[in-house]
């Protein structure tokens, strides 16, 4: 569901993860990221403000 919502954030990793690829979220994309963690499917991600 992550890497639908918002590919420029959440890649696969070789293990059939999906792991989050830059340490920020690219501006623009902010929406998509949180609409990505709101639809986890395992409630795996969260959202951490600096």
């Amino acid at each position: 569901m992550c890497l639908t919502l918002c590919p420029d954030v959440f890649e696969m990793s070789d293990d059939g993860w999906a792991v989050a690829d830059p340490e920020e979220v690219p501006a623009g994309v902010e929406s998509a990221a949180r609409e990505a963690i709101q639809n986890c499917p395992e409630r795996a991600i969260s959202e951490i403000d600096d």
